[in-house]
C-alpha cells in the first residue's frame, strides 16, 4: 500500500479542521454554503482550537491563566504575564515572527514540532536582524546559555508528547476520530467505512490496528445510525468482512453485535444485490470459527444466506461465498440438523451451484459441501433422497474440467461409501459408464483415477439384494471397466495406491463367478 507524503497528509488534516500532527479535530464548521471555521474548547484537549496534546500550555503560564480567569481584577495587575499564542492557527511553512519574550517558545515549538513528525522539515526563515536582536535579548542570551538555562530552569517549555506511532495508525486514528464527531452524517460514515475496508484488505496488522482503535465500535455504530443508507450499510459489511479475516476478531465482532448487524442488513435490504454479496462474505469468513458458528445458528442466519442464494442464482458471487458458508457450517452438528429441516431449499441451492458454468469456484465449492454433509449418514440419506443432486454431480464428470470432474467423483465417493442406497441411486443413474468414461478421459491424472478406481470398488462391492451384486460387477465388465483398470495399472505401474486400488477392484469382481468372462480371465 503506497504511503502518501507527510506534508500532503498535515495539509489535508489542516483543511479538515484537523491538529496536523496528530489528527484530533480541533475545529468545526457552520454554514451550509459558506463554510466557517469555528474553533472548539475541549477542558484538557483543545483550547480555541489548538490541540493540548501536541502544542501544551507551559506550565507558568497555564498557571497565570487559571489565576485570570479566576480572578479577572489580579490579571489586570499583571499586564507583563500574556498567555502563549495559538500555533495550530498558523501556517506550519510560513515564518513565524513574535515579540521578543515569545521567541524562545516559538523556536522551541518548532524544534519539538520537526521531531515529532520526523521527515518534514518545517524551516524558519528570519532577516539578519531578527536573528540577531533574538541572539542579543538579555532575556535569552546565547544559544549554548539558553540551552543551559532551559536544563536549568523548573518551567521548561519542552512539550510532553506521546510515543510516536506508524503514519497507517495515524490515519485509522484520524478516520475513526472524524466518523464519531460526524456521527449523525450519512456521507460521513460512508467515508469512513469505506476507508477502514481498504485498509483491513492489506494484511493482518492493519486489521490489528484497526481493532486497537476500536474502529469496529465505529462500524457496527454506523449501521446502527443509519440502517436505511444501502452506500453505509455496503461499505460498512465489507470492512466487518475484510476484518474477519482476522479469526481473533470474530469474537469482538459478535461481542459488539457486528454480526447482530449484518443479519439485519440482509433481511431488510433483500432488494439490494451488493449488500446481500457483501454480506455473505461476512457470514463466509464469520463461520469460519467456532464462535461464529455458534452465534450464526443462534441469531438464525442460515435462513438469510440460503434465501439470497436462491434469489441471486445466477450472480457468481453470492453462490460462492454462499457455498463456503455451508461448507464450513456443515461441519458443526446443529447446523447439519437445522439443514435437514430445510432440506428442500439445501438440495435446490445445491443444485444450481452444481450446475453454475460462470464461476468454476462455485460447483468445486458445492462438492466439498456434500462431502461434510455425506460424511454423517443422515445428511447423506438427505443428499440421497434428493435425486437431483447425484444426477447433477454425474453431469460434472462427463465436463472437459479436470478440476470439475475430481470434486465430483470426491464427492460421489463419500456418498457411495457404506450406502447401499447411494450405490443403487448411482447405478441406476448409469454412474458405472460415466465414472469409467471419465477416467479414460483423464487417464493421465494420477488423482483422478484413484479416486474412480475406489468408487467402482464401492460400487462392486454391493450386495443389498440377491443378484444385484452379479448385475453391478456384469456392468462394470460389459461397459469397460476391467480394460480401463488394467490401463490404469500399465499406466501408473510406479504408484503404489493405483495398484492397490486396481488389484482391489479386480480380486472383487473375480470372487463372483457369474462376472467372470473370458475376456477377463485373459486379461488377468
Amino acid at each position: 500500500m503506497s504511503v502518501r507524503p507527510l506534508d500532503a497528509i498535515m495539509l489535508e488534516r489542516e483543511r479538515e479542521g484537523r491538529c496536523p500532527l496528530c489528527g484530533t479535530q480541533t475545529h468545526t464548521f457552520t454554514g451550509d454554503t459558506v463554510r466557517q471555521k469555528v474553533a472548539l474548547d475541549i477542558e484538557g484537549q483543545i483550547l480555541r482550537g489548538r490541540c493540548l496534546f501536541c502544542v501544551p500550555l507551559p506550565t507558568h503560564t497555564t498557571g497565570l491563566l487559571e489565576v485570570s480567569q479566576e480572578n479577572p481584577e489580579a490579571a489586570q495587575c499583571n499586564p507583563v504575564v500574556t498567555p502563549l499564542p495559538i500555533m495550530a492557527s498558523v501556517p506550519l511553512n510560513n515564518p513565524i515572527q513574535q515579540p521578543q519574550p515569545e521567541a524562545l517558545e516559538t523556536e522551541e515549538y518548532e524544534r519539538e514540532t520537526s521531531q515529532a513528525i520526523g521527515t518534514a522539515s518545517l524551516t524558519r526563515t528570519s532577516s539578519k536582524s531578527s536573528r540577531k536582536r533574538r541572539r542579543l535579548t538579555p532575556q535569552t542570551g546565547s544559544r549554548r546559555g539558553r540551552n543551559r538555562m532551559n536544563q536549568a530552569t523548573p518551567h521548561n517549555l519542552t512539550p510532553s508528547r506521546e510515543p510516536p506511532i506508524d503514519i497507517m495508525s495515524r490515519e485509522i486514528r484520524d478516520i475513526i476520530s472524524s466518523a464519531k464527531i460526524n456521527s449523525s452524517r450519512a456521507c460521513a460514515q460512508d467515508s469512513a467505512c469505506k476507508k477502514l475496508r481498504k485498509i483491513a484488505a492489506e494484511s493482518d496488522t492493519d486489521r490489528k490496528k484497526i481493532m486497537k482503535e476500536n474502529g469496529i465500535d465505529m462500524i457496527v455504530e454506523a449501521m446502527r445510525l443509519h440502517p436505511l443508507k444501502t452506500n453505509v450499510v455496503v461499505e460498512a459489511c465489507g470492512a466487518l468482512s475484510n476484518l474477519a479475516l482476522l479469526e481473533s476478531a470474530h469474537e469482538e465482532i459478535v461481542k459488539k453485535e457486528g454480526l447482530d448487524k449484518i443479519v439485519q442488513a440482509m433481511n431488510v435490504h433483500k432488494s439490494q444485490m451488493y449488500i446481500q454479496v457483501m454480506c455473505c462474505e461476512a457470514m463466509r469468513h464469520l463461520s469460519a470459527s467456532k464462535d461464529g458458528k455458534d452465534s450464526v445458528i443462534s441469531l438464525g442466519a442460515m435462513d438469510s444466506v440460503i434465501t439470497a442464494m436462491r434469489k441471486y442464482q445466477t450472480n457468481a458471487q453470492i453462490q460462492e461465498h454462499g457455498c463456503a458458508f455451508l461448507q464450513n457450517m456443515a461441519l458443526l452438528a446443529r447446523a447439519r440438523s437445522d439443514m435437514i429441516k430445510l432440506k428442500t431449499e439445501m438440495s435446490l441451492v445445491l443444485c444450481v451451484a452444481l450446475r453454475n458454468r460462470g464461476n468454476q469456484d462455485v460447483p468445486i465449492t458445492a462438492c466439498q459441501v456434500i462431502r461434510n454433509l455425506a460424511a454423517k449418514q443422515k445428511t447423506k440419506n438427505m443428499l440421497i433422497e434428493s435425486s437431483t443432486i447425484p444426477t447433477a454431480m454425474l453431469h460434472l464428470l462427463q465436463e472437459e474440467d479436470e478440476m470439475l470432474a475430481k470434486a465430483a467423483c470426491g464427492a460421489l465417493l463419500y456418498i457411495v461409501t457404506n450406502s447401499k442406497v447411494g450405490q443403487g441411486t448411482i447405478i441406476q443413474k448409469n454412474g458405472i459408464a460415466i465414472i469409467i468414461a471419465a477416467m479414460e478421459k483423464f487417464k493421465d491424472s494420477l488423482d483422478f483415477r484413484q479416486i474412480g478406481n475406489t468408487v467402482l470398488e464401492e460400487l462392486a462391492s454391493m450386495n443389498s439384494a440377491a443378484g444385484v451384486e452379479v448385475a453391478v460387477a456384469v456392468e462394470v465388465v460389459e461397459k469397460g471397466g476391467v480394460d480401463v483398470i488394467v490401463r490404469a495399472m500399465d499406466s501408473h505401474s510406479m504408484s503404489v495406491s493405483i495398484q492397490e486400488l486396481a488389484c482391489g477392484g479386480i480380486q472383487k469382481l473375480k470372487e463372483i463367478e457369474d462376472a467372470i468372462v473370458p475376456d477377463f480371465l485373459s486379461q488377468l
